[in-house]
């Protein structure tokens, strides 16, 4: 991308900014937007001017006093504690299961009733938005709110909406039967709509690409998080007596349980001539809720979070990096088409991955085309990837080969950025073909 005009005028919507240092889609996109001219990218959000700063681009702030529902009734009920034991998941992505006491259903039912109510779009924020004269409204989605809000901005903009879909919430939000299943109705119909505005879409993956365009019937690009050049250029390590299997993620969604069942696999495998250790970075939140089933294994260090920094420094201390998924049909359905954030970065790292997931999911399927690690979805080849990996040096340094090869093909940012940049630029043509 050699000049400005190469980029559209970008009009993001989130549900708050991105500084690219909290989740992983934060990373995935502030990696992508940091290319973009400055002048040409403007974000909208629900928040106070003061938490964006450090944001790339102008910035146009809906403060939550204009979300009238959710600003009141979130202040009354903090101040009462009337919800106080609810097992509602902080996602309502993740299907709640079993057994839901009152407060649970309660809480359950407002944060829909918060989501799909409307946000008073102030004056000032439409009149910046108009006066910076976008060429698409790109957004995330994944809510009700975040859905109003794009279509809103793009009907008065008069251009099309690019969303990207970033997870499966197509097929997981609000499908724990929240208000008898009329909250996952409106959450349909309410995306259809918008759809119908929007002349391409994007996805994490190439499955989940696939799988929409079928959905919604326009072309989908599969934009998935890219590796910079950093984690290229980690360099190889020498073998030590001790391997480390290095695993970075969340526990949710079964993964602590998975990452169990590697330990048991290296407890089978590993002798005195081919000793190993699973080093695991993981929220510190994490470690609370889903540790105890890690935390008095020997050969299991749970070691904390790390800073974006912090990040190649630690894959250059692994032997074996590893990704799980839960293979419970449950956790399936919530994983199926999604791609961790970590595994560009992985690949990129030049060290064999170790997949413990169903062979079905796309972040499985994502490492076997590569050909950067063993991927296998029971005990018995577990014990095999992990006894084959852990004595056989020369396989590990050839897989790791292949995985470094295929991301800087397929993976690294410059590529990533391009598919990009090529996705709204095909929905910027649309509207002017529209207009002309």
């Amino acid at each position: 991308m050699s000049r400005n005009t190469d980029f559209p005028r970008l009009l993001l919507v989130t549900i708050s900014p991105l500084l690219g240092r909290s989740t992983g889609t934060d990373v995935t996109i502030s990696s992508l937007l940091s290319a973009w001219p400055g002048d040409r990218i403007a974000q909208v959000f629900i928040g106070t001017q003061s938490e964006a700063d450090g944001t790339h681009g102008q910035v146009l702030a809906i403060s939550p006093r204009n979300a009238v529902f959710e600003f009141d009734i979130r202040r009354l009920v903090n101040r009462s504690g009337s919800l106080q034991g609810s097992k509602a998941p902080v996602n309502a992505g993740v299907p709640v299961r079993g057994y839901r006491n009152p407060r649970t259903r309660a809480h359950m039912a407002m944060r829909f009733i918060a989501d799909a109510s409307p946000v008073r779009m102030p004056r000032e924020v439409r009149r910046q938005a108009r006066e910076f004269a976008p060429d698409v409204v790109y957004s995330l989605l994944g809510t009700l709110r975040m859905i109003g809000l794009s279509q809103s901005l793009a009907n008065d903009l008069g251009v099309p909406v690019v969303p990207h879909f970033m997870d499966d919430w197509v097929h997981t939000l609000y499908t724990s039967g929240e208000l008898w299943g009329i909250a996952q109705e409106v959450t349909r119909h309410r995306l259809l709509r918008l759809m119908q505005a929007a002349p391409i879409g994007m996805s994490i993956s190439r499955p989940m690409a696939e799988e929409y365009s079928r959905l919604f019937g326009i072309p989908f690009s599969s934009v998935a998080n890219s590796a910079g050049e950093e984690f290229f250029a980690i360099p190889r390590k020498d073998p030590s007596e001790m391997l480390v299997i290095m695993y970075m993620g969340g526990l949710h969604v079964g993964r602590a349980e998975a990452l169990a069942g590697v330990a048991d696999a290296l407890g089978r495998c590993a002798t005195k001539a081919n000793a190993a250790q699973i080093i695991v970075h993981c929220p510190h939140e994490d470690v609370g809720r889903y540790g105890s089933t890690l935390r008095n294994r020997s050969n299991v260090t749970l070691a904390g979070t790390l800073s974006l920094g912090e990040v190649p420094t630690a894959l250059g201390e692994a032997d074996i990096l590893l990704h799980v998924e839960s293979s419970d049909p449950g956790d399936v359905a919530f994983t199926r088409l999604s791609v961790s954030t970590k595994i560009p970065q992985y690949l990129a790292a030049g060290r064999p991955v170790l997949c413990f997931a169903p062979s079905q999911l796309a972040s499985s399927n994502l490492i076997m085309e590569s050909g950067g690690g063993l991927v296998v979805s029971n005990g018995m080849a577990l014990d095999g990837a992990v006894s084959s990996l852990l004595s056989d040096a020369t396989l590990r340094n050839e897989i790791a080969a292949r995985g470094r090869t295929f991301a800087r093909a397929n993976l690294s940012r410059s590529v990533v950025l391009e598919r990009f940049v090529r996705a709204l630029q095909i929905a910027a043509g649309s509207a002017k073909r529209r207009a002309s």
